[in-house]
């Protein structure tokens, strides 16, 4: 197992740093093509995803924190050595970014969708809002915002072959009564909503799934019908004797938006240990899922699945203690590339990078953090790209502001 101590890294880091800001056009190879980078301006800037373009540049989602509780959505496009080709402030003042995925057909062909979830007046009330994004000038094109319920909140969304978009994510609409049964008390219930090419959708290609105390849709799959989705729901294990709700991760498919099919499920039957998703992908025909599980304890460790071309589960693992789980992909020769948050003694985190060869030798994977003492550095998401070298993003802590971190750096984890 490999592992860098925090200080050593935090080290190491800076050393890295000044010497790539200051050789950064003149230097060795290396430091153009491995690098850590920040981006942001004033106030704090919180890092969620990113895209990639066939040219190599590289578009990165995150929100912006600025005086009187303004947040809004923060664009930058990169080119592949990570310098700034554009930044943008788009949305409105209460919008917190969740996702961003290239449209791969319509009028649109070529830009970007991004989800994002606006403050409403009520506490703890959301709304969502998909806007397209220019790839050239990272300009707001059109946007739609989604208020049919008292409170929606989205997870990812998703581009169709026909120009539409799935969304997934969860309600908290207290007046729901779908699927609920009367011994327990409904706190959410999974979402699935279906928008056309032009944003518009109908009341009936919006469906939420019941049954649960807890639960949300992580992602949808857009090769279909039939289509897959995935999320967590702790329907499958609920103990209401004692109380507890004990979620796991769901595999689910649908033809028709408003049916849905139980495929498979993953994660403890143990009393009160939970699994909750955080994201899935698919590999060639297959899938692997990652998460978090939270022992009754409240502590947490990395959760991952791997499934076959069904949906179906074919393994599962278990990290070390004290991580959270938050994105994956696989490379091209098979290996599980996982980002987590290692959480530290006193209680913050680091960004935590894991290669393991099956989802059930987890626990045994090689492990790499990035951080520094007393800092709060967290993941967002990670990609393999085409030549095995590995881009990972997220939020790091810089003279008591964030800003978003691109990492990029080799495949077995080395600069």
């Amino acid at each position: 197992m490999m592992r860098v101590s925090r200080l050593g890294l935090f080290v190491s880091v800076l050393v890295f740093l000044t010497l790539f800001l200051s050789c950064e056009t003149n230097g060795p190879d290396d430091y153009k093509n491995y690098f850590i980078k920040y981006y942001g301006g004033d106030g704090n800037q919180e890092a969620r995803d990113f895209v990639l373009n066939d040219d190599g540049s590289i578009v990165i989602l995150g929100t912006s924190l600025e005086g009187n509780d303004i947040t809004r959505l923060y664009l930058v496009k990169v080119d592949a050595e990570g310098n700034v080709l554009w930044q943008k402030e788009v949305g409105s003042s209460s919008e917190e970014a969740r996702d961003i995925e290239p449209i791969i057909a319509g009028p649109n062909l070529g830009d970007f969708v991004v989800l994002s979830n606006v403050r409403k007046n009520s506490v703890d009330s959301l709304a969502i809002r998909l806007t397209i994004i220019s790839n050239l000038t990272g300009d707001s094109i059109t946007s739609v915002y989604f208020n049919l319920l008292d409170s929606q909140e989205g997870y990812s969304v998703t581009p169709k072959s026909d120009g539409g978009y799935f969304v997934g994510g969860k309600t908290t609409d207290p007046n729901s009564e779908d699927n609920v049964e009367p011994e327990f008390t409904n706190i959410e219930d999974q979402l699935l909503i279906q928008f056309e090419p032009d944003l518009t959708y109908q009341p009936s290609n919006v469906t939420r799934i019941g049954g649960s105390a807890n639960g949300a849709v992580t992602k949808v799959f857009s090769a279909g019908p039939p289509y897959y989705f995935a999320g967590y729901s702790d329907e499958k294990n609920r103990f209401i004797v004692d109380d507890t709700y004990e979620s796991n991760f769901f595999f689910r498919s649908f033809n028709v938006v408003g049916t849905q099919t139980q495929i498979d499920y993953a994660g403890s039957e143990d009393e009160g240990v939970s699994e909750y998703m955080t994201d899935i992908v698919k590999y060639g025909a297959s899938y692997a899922a990652v998460g978090t599980k939270v022992q009754p304890s409240g502590v947490k460790s990395i959760f991952i699945t791997s499934l076959n071309s069904a949906f179906r589960v074919t393994g599962e693992g278990t990290s070390s203690v004290n991580c959270e789980g938050v994105s994956v992909c696989v490379s091209a020769s098979g290996v599980y590339l996982i980002l987590g948050n290692q959480i530290t003694a006193g209680g913050n985190r680091d960004i935590l990078f894991a290669r393991t060869n099956s989802a059930d030798q987890l626990a045994g994977s090689r492990n790499l953090t990035f951080g520094a003492p007393n800092n709060d550095d967290t993941a967002s998401a990670i990609r393999e790209l085409d030549n095995g070298d590995v881009l990972i993003l997220g939020t790091m802590e810089l003279v008591n502001q964030k800003k978003m971190a691109l990492i990029k750096i080799k495949g077995d984890g080395s600069f």
